[in-house]
């Protein structure tokens, strides 16, 4: 005779035999489950989740937009945010008008605030990715665990989701600007570093190209990006809350020369170089 699992309040025959009749116990979210004086056959099976270390829970979220434009619309209303207290206007920014602001990248302040435009930037964020995707594929381009969480997110719709992509949508918006302007300088730029050895101090002859603000997991960088007399590209970064910052930016306005300890890096097939312990002449 078949014995019933109870499952939300509703009765499923599931297994037949020597099976005692269970309860399997789910939280609204998934969170929970324990089973408790069960017999198989003679058996005993414990399926106690506080005691099985080879057992992982996954928490799975399903919601009705993308979450990548859940990350799209925050990043814009942080940004008006802060533009309007560095101007002292007024804000109408979503985070005035609401009584709190999102806590989270499923926050309801964040459904409630999506633009056409915010709709538009999610679809071109996800197009450019996808298109880098295919040409690391193409030239067999080894992904790292980050760009393989990247595809998994890109390649879906969104709206089904473990906890751990959460901080991965929220960044991706950021890290599509920076990924734009490293594309942009390139177009202009060479790709091939002329530097034989990976590392070496060498004295170079700098001219200010661009600045990029990058956000990393600890601090807040500024990046000067420069050209040399061989047209490389070469990086300067300096933490935003160096208090010599100004002076840096006042420094890099004309050519300048430095010794520095040049680092060749590669990213994307193309090159350039991280300059560290350097001295202005």
């Amino acid at each position: 005779m078949a014995n019933n699992i109870t499952i939300n309040g509703l009765n499923s025959p599931w297994i037949s035999g020597g099976l005692s009749k269970q309860v399997l116990q789910a939280g609204a979210q998934g969170s929970s489950a324990n089973w408790t004086n069960s017999a198989l056959a003679g058996g005993i099976i414990f399926f106690d989740e506080l005691n099985q270390q080879r057992v992982r829970k996954y928490e799975v979220y399903e919601i009705d937009e993308d979450i990548l434009l859940l990350s799209v619309v925050w990043q814009r209303m942080r940004s008006e945010y802060q533009r309007n207290n560095s101007q002292n206007i007024k804000s109408t920014s979503p985070f005035q008008v609401h009584p709190h602001r999102p806590s989270s990248i499923v926050d309801s302040v964040l459904f409630d605030n999506i633009t056409v435009a915010d709709k538009t930037r999610t679809e071109t964020i996800r197009d450019y990715y996808s298109k880098k995707l295919m040409m690391w594929s193409l030239n067999e381009i080894k992904l790292t665990s980050f760009r393989q969480d990247m595809k998994k997110l890109i390649q879906s719709d969104g709206k089904v989701f473990q906890e751990n992509t959460k901080p991965l949508a929220y960044r991706l918006p950021e890290f599509y600007d920076y990924d734009v302007q490293f594309d942009e300088m390139f177009i202009q730029h060479n790709t091939q570093v002329k530097q034989e050895r990976q590392k070496q101090t060498k004295q170079k002859q700098l001219s200010l190209v661009k600045t990029v603000s990058r956000k990393r997991r600890y601090a807040v960088t500024k990046e000067y990006w420069l050209t040399d007399e061989q047209d490389n590209l070469n990086v300067i970064s300096v933490n935003k809350d160096n208090s010599l910052i100004s002076l840096m930016d006042l420094h890099t306005q004309k050519p300048f020369t430095v010794t520095a300890l040049s680092c060749k890096q590669i990213r994307d097939n193309r090159e350039y170089c991280v300059l560290e312990k350097y001295s202005f002449l």
